[in-house]
């Protein structure tokens, strides 16, 4: 499990959970891809770029697109850039940043704001998955504790037992929150 994050403790409380378009995830991410487009840019003959524009310029482009390309593409439109394939698979890994990050906030969030599982693994559950108006049983078969969710098997979605021999999903990923006690 997670101890340590970059953030002071107490900086999350009585925010929004953090998600990967939240402004203090982005910005993390940047911070940690900036060195390399930094090295990039000197690359092609840029003389110390100025790192507060990078980082709104970076900011701007990830604002709207997860992929490399449309992020690279969005710098040339906007920002007149001249992108390359080395600076696409560079941006291309923004994706992979913004999720670790976001596992970073959200570990400091639930800390920040004493937020704990209520329920244990086995229980049955009643869930309304992201993309249903239906209400639905289920049972909680993880509960993720740095991610503050637990994983629910809907047998009605089709979600298969864990260790049978047929091949499919396992179950839903489902904030604390998102999740009621059948027996309570």
């Amino acid at each position: 499990m997670k101890t340590e994050t970059k953030y002071e403790p107490g900086y999350f409380t009585g925010k929004n959970r953090p998600t990967e378009w939240s402004e203090e995830v982005r910005a993390a991410a940047i911070e940690y891809i900036l060195p390399d487009v930094v090295r990039w840019l000197e690359a092609g003959g840029e003389k110390d770029p100025d790192l507060d524009d990078l980082r709104k310029q970076l900011a701007g482009s990830a604002e709207y697109y997860r992929d490399g390309y449309r992020m690279a593409s969005s710098l040339d439109r906007n920002y007149h850039w001249e992108v390359d394939s080395e600076l696409v698979d560079m941006l291309d890994g923004l994706h992979y940043t913004l999720s670790d990050e976001k596992k970073i906030a959200v570990w400091a969030w639930l800390k920040d704001n004493n937020i704990f599982p209520k329920l244990i693994q086995g229980a049955n559950v009643k869930v309304k998955p992201r993309d249903s108006t239906e209400i639905i049983d289920g049972i909680i078969t993880k509960v993720d504790l740095e991610g503050g969710q637990y994983i629910v098997r809907c047998p009605s979605l089709g979600h298969i037992e864990p260790g049978g021999t047929r091949t499919g999903t396992l179950g839903i990923y489902l904030d604390y929150a998102e999740v009621e006690d059948l027996n309570g």
